[in-house]
């Protein structure tokens, strides 16, 4: 039994520590990264077994699959969360954007219109707009005029005039054009498919990098990446968004509501250009979605 137990302790980390790596060359295997509680009691569970399992035959095996049970640990800690925050502005911010997926199943409509109300984004990007999400942007119209409707879900709604807008056809994401302090900005509103989708999720990622080379001045990329910290699908979309640099850190959105007391994953984002700084980055409450909604205060110049 003890042996059994052992083999299973060893086995586990090794794999799991495996797993964690192959990451790097599949996307589905990197959602064991992002998904942080499961390399975190991965690896407790190893160490556990390994610490009171001890047979002096199996010494070798076991030192290694003790490393890979520390390494677990210390990967699946949210280090994200205890990291300083992204460098902000000290100055007033010149406007506020926020990201919500709103959940084609949202079980609060009415909470959903109220909070974003009480926002005071001047734009925001929306996403899963359909069945019980299906009116929120009409609910908004009034202090939201500005709205671009595209495929798959997507909206983004603003206070202010679109100067430009559009829609992509080779994923789910709307841009808008507005001017503040009579200068131009141009947000973009995106909902990657998740992972679970190689092929989608590539294609939708690659599609994204080349639809922001394409706008040029100061730029905002927001909305639902379906993609964490701690992954290596998020170190690739930084590279493949870059110069614009996430702002989002350590952030927890996903899930809200019964799914969960408390968010556990960041997997909503906002992205600025280097022309663009954060004076605030916040994580709203529950409305009524499995997500919740991000705000960023943006001043207009470079640090």
């Amino acid at each position: 039994m003890r042996a059994l137990l052992l083999f299973c302790a060893i086995a586990g980390a090794i794999g799991a520590a495996g797993l964690s790596l192959a990451g790097a060359v599949s996307v589905r295997a990197d959602i064991f990264n992002i998904a942080w509680p499961f390399q975190l009691a991965a690896g407790l569970a190893a160490l556990l077994l390994l610490a009171f399992v001890r047979p002096p035959a199996w010494s070798v095996a076991r030192g290694v699959a003790l490393a890979c049970a520390a390494g677990l640990i210390l990967a699946g800690l949210p280090w994200a969360m205890l990291a300083p925050a992204p460098a902000r502005s000290e100055a007033a911010p010149d406007f506020v954007v926020a990201s919500f997926n709103s959940w084609a199943s949202n079980t609060d409509i009415e909470l959903a219109v109220a909070g974003l109300r009480a926002n005071g984004a001047d734009m925001i990007a929306l996403q899963e707009i359909g069945l019980n999400s299906a009116a929120l942007p009409e609910r908004l119209a009034d202090l939201y005029p500005h709205q671009i409707r595209c495929r798959w879900g997507v909206r983004l709604i603003s206070k202010h005039a679109f100067i430009a807008s559009g829609c992509s056809d080779q994923l789910p994401a709307a841009w808008a054009r507005i001017a503040i302090k009579g200068e131009p900005v141009t947000m973009v509103g995106v909902h990657l498919a998740r992972p679970f989708a190689p092929s989608w999720y590539r294609g939708h990622s690659a599609a994204l990098a080349e639809l922001t080379a394409d706008l040029d001045g100061p730029l905002i990329v927001a909305g639902d990446f379906n993609t964490g910290e701690g992954g290596f699908l998020m170190a690739g979309q930084a590279r493949r968004l870059a110069p614009l640099r996430r702002v989002t850190r350590g952030l927890r959105t996903w899930p809200s509501g019964r799914l969960s007391p408390v968010p556990l994953l960041g997997i909503d984002h906002v992205w600025l250009s280097p022309d663009l700084r954060p004076t605030s980055v916040t994580v709203g409450p529950h409305l009524g979605s499995d997500h919740r909604p991000v705000s960023v205060g943006v001043a207009m110049g470079a640090r």
